[in-house]
Formats: C-alpha cells, sequence, structure tokens
C-alpha cells in the first residue's frame, strides 16, 4: 500500500502516520484492558477471513456463538442473528482487535455472529473507500447466510468513533440502494456531521481524549475533497432521516419464520 493517497497534503499525512504508530499502544492502555472484558462463555478464536470489496480483499474477525447457543436458536425456530462490528481509529488507525472485547460480549451474551473487518484508512486512501468496503461487506454479510448459518432478516451493525459513523453510512448507502438496511444500529460517539464548525464541539475536559483536532485531522486526510454535505459522509444530512427508524424495522420474507 502507498504511503499516501496523492491528493492528501504532505504535512496532514506525515500526522495521520504519527497517529497510526502510536495508536497501538493507545488502543491497549485504554481498549484493550482485561477489566473491560465481560463476556462470560468460552468462545472459540475467531476465524480469520477475507471479504471481497470494489476496493479489493478486505481481511477480517468471524466470531462465532458457543455451539449451545447456536442450537438453542434453531431449535426455537431461527438462525443466529450476526452484526457488523466497524472499529474506531479516526479513519486513520487500522486495529480491529481494540473492538475485540465487544465482539466477544456480543458473540457470548447476545448469542451472534460478529464480522470485524479491517477496512482501509488515511493517509493510504480517501472517502469513499471505507464507506463502500464497509457497505460490501454489509452485502456480503447478506449474501452468506446459506454458507455460515446466520439469518439475514436480523442484521444489526455499529461501533465506535469513526466505526459510529462508518455504520450510519452503510444505512444510508442501504437506503439509496433499495437494499434492505441494518435492523438496528449501536453507535457510540461518532460525528455524524462534519460540516459543523469545530468550535462547535466542546467538552468539559480541558483536554479531552477525543478534541476538535480529531475531525479536523479527518477532513485533512480522509475526507480531503470530499463534499462534507453528501449524506455518505454526514448521514446526519440524509434527507429523510425517518426511514432510519423504518430501516430498524424486521425485513419480512415470504415463507421464513419470524425472529
Amino acid at each position: 500500500m502507498p504511503f499516501k493517497d496523492a491528493a492528501i497534503a504532505w504535512r496532514p499525512a506525515l500526522l495521520a502516520r504519527a497517529f497510526q504508530a502510536g495508536f497501538p499502544i493507545l488502543s491497549r492502555v485504554l481498549l484493550e484492558s482485561p477489566k473491560l472484558r465481560f463476556a462470560t462463555k468460552p468462545l472459540t478464536v475467531p476465524a480469520r477471513i477475507t471479504i471481497p470489496t470494489r476496493h479489493g480483499d478486505v481481511g477480517a474477525l468471524l466470531y462465532r456463538p458457543i455451539s449451545a447457543d447456536i442450537e438453542a436458536q434453531r431449535t426455537a425456530g431461527r438462525r443466529p442473528p450476526v452484526h457488523l462490528l466497524l472499529h474506531g481509529g479516526a479513519f486513520m488507525a487500522r486495529r480491529p482487535e481494540q473492538a475485540d472485547n465487544v465482539a466477544r460480549y456480543l458473540a457470548s451474551e447476545v448469542g451472534c455472529y460478529v464480522v470485524l473487518p479491517d477496512y482501509d484508512v488515511a493517509p493510504q486512501v480517501r472517502f469513499p473507500v471505507a464507506e463502500q468496503q464497509c457497505y460490501d461487506v454489509y452485502a456480503w454479510i447478506l449474501g452468506q447466510a446459506g454458507v455460515w448459518g446466520w439469518d439475514e432478516s436480523r442484521v444489526s451493525a455499529g461501533g465506535a468513533g469513526a466505526g459510529a459513523k462508518l455504520a450510519l453510512s452503510v444505512i444510508v448507502q442501504a437506503l439509496q440502494d433499495g437494499r434492505p438496511a441494518p435492523v438496528a444500529a449501536s453507535l457510540e460517539y461518532g460525528v455524524s456531521d462534519f460540516t459543523l464548525p469545530d468550535e462547535s464541539r466542546t467538552s468539559p475536559l480541558r483536554f479531552p481524549m477525543i478534541g476538535a483536532w480529531i475531525p479536523r485531522m479527518v477532513r485533512a486526510t480522509y475526507l480531503a475533497g470530499a463534499d462534507l454535505a453528501d449524506p455518505v459522509v454526514s448521514p446526519a444530512a440524509y434527507p429523510r432521516l425517518g426511514d432510519f427508524s423504518a430501516a430498524a424495522r424486521p425485513h419480512r420474507r415470504p415463507g421464513r419464520p419470524q425472529a
């Protein structure tokens, strides 16, 4: 992969690379502590799979519920749900392992499959690469139910930070394409509107971990040259936000039992 996208200025690209270099340490300290692991069941090691997208293959971790939970759901006449989990990192850090504790919790306590992709980031790529990769992964999930045994009518999406924004962008793209959208979304501190001024993003802390410099850096790198009012960039700009609630309704299919 090249050092950076040619359209990104060298200074923000260099800062983004520095962020990438330091993020694994920050992630291990703040996001991957054993104190944040709440799964109670003995899950198997996640499978490492490859998912095709329009921007090339994307690696992903696939977490499975324990066999007893899968069998219990099948006995009840349904297949397990599946959650598309998108990691954070300000569109600059590639470390899906940071969300391992969340993926394990969902597989253990909810009994769902979890797909955790390793999408591309800045400064190597720019918008819309990550959004389109994540959406293609979502489309792959919908088409793989017969292979993996999950329920394509019970697919949810979510994430933290950049992952939350990307999950919203997956919903927007599904609505634009007329494709069934995720039935639910789990979102933590994601930016949904990049058109807002940095001054509007405030914190009571003097030195917040996620400050206004983050969206400023994202605009200078990953979103360089993008139309910030594009609903795929800023999901809050989607003209029919009421459709988001409609997207969370079960997708009924003839002859299929409902969850």
